[in-house]
């Protein structure tokens, strides 16, 4: 049996109503649950997209439940915790999931030696014209294209910068516009351009992410393809978008957590683990028939190396 002095407090931070999280935290837990026993004591911790409530909760845990080890999912959880920490001072050690380039949003000094309170797992970073040159096909069907990013976000902004240039060279028209966290600007910003745009493209990582099934939504009403962020977007409604599985990611988080807290090796000392980035491109043809798309531009767009074709049944949408 093992000694009490291996007991371990982990608070798991996530936004259980995005898909990515809930599908996340369901595979920590489940890692944590069938490797070594008795160790581990996990506290699931629900947070709010908004950023004081982010902050607020943080705070509020590590004061009263305080965790020997926090787990953050996503880029917004673990950087609001990781301003949280800093300002307590506090000497938590962190674990992070699923932020790409950790180093440009300051969380570590470097991947090999993190520093500081977090280590983590994430995985290349998507070139930046991927989804674009995927995006590309639906011209001439899409003529005019609509990207919001997060406002003072200058890491999105380039991309969308990027994004705008290589699809107005094939022949598009690109609307760039940045949106705050509140989702019902977001979905204002897509009615406002409807009779403008054919398609939307939202890009990894921004904030509004957790909006993507009502902006699938009013893309559906207007007749707009949605080209959603993450693998799970296509469960929300996105037409196409890309996406790749994060079973191998937890499995190398209750690693780090192995390596920490058995091994007594500090965070700041275990490198990050960054994993080749494998995304693929999906196509939901059930979708792009739903909105009308003709079967000929759907077997031209499907056709190109490296789209993966799904035929997933559209849910309805409460939203009114």
């Amino acid at each position: 049996m093992l000694k009490s002095k291996y007991h371990c407090k982990v608070a798991l931070m996530t936004l259980s109503y995005r898909p990515y999280h809930r599908i996340m935290a369901n595979l920590l837990l489940h890692e944590i649950n069938a490797g070594v026993q008795n160790i581990y004591n996990v506290s699931v911790v629900p947070l709010y997209d908004q950023q004081e409530s982010i902050r607020n909760t943080v705070t509020g845990v590590l004061l009263k439940m305080k965790p020997d080890v926090l787990i953050t999912i996503g880029a917004q959880s673990t950087i609001e915790a990781k301003k949280v920490i800093d300002d307590m001072n506090s000497a938590v050690s962190a674990i992070f999931v699923g932020l790409r380039d950790p180093i440009s949003h300051a969380v570590v000094a470097s991947y090999q030696s993190p520093g500081g309170c977090f280590t983590g797992v994430t995985k290349e970073v998507p070139p930046v014209l991927k989804v674009a040159q995927y995006f590309a096909a639906f011209y001439p069907l899409v003529k005019s294209v609509l990207i919001p990013y997060s406002e003072n976000d200058s890491y999105l902004l380039n991309q969308a910068i990027q994004i705008k240039r290589y699809l107005t060279a094939v022949g598009m028209n690109v609307f760039i516009v940045p949106v705050s966290l509140r989702t019902e600007e977001l979905a204002g910003v897509i009615k406002a351009h409807a009779d403008l745009v054919k398609g939307v493209i939202f890009l990894e990582g921004c904030v509004s992410n957790a909006a993507q099934e009502e902006v699938a939504f009013w893309c559906w009403k207007y007749e707009i393809i949605f080209c959603g962020s993450g693998l799970y977007s296509i469960d929300n409604g996105a037409a196409c978008g890309l996406g790749a599985s994060v079973r191998e990611m937890a499995g190398a988080v209750y690693k780090q957590l192995r390596t920490h807290w058995e091994h007594k090796v500090p965070t700041a000392e275990i490198p990050v683990i960054v994993f080749p980035n494998d995304d693929e491109f999906w196509v939901n043809v059930n979708s792009l028939r739903r909105l009308d798309v003709p079967v000929a531009d759907i077997a031209r767009i499907c056709a190109q190396p490296g789209v993966r074709v799904v035929r997933k049944l559209t849910k309805p949408f409460k939203i009114e």
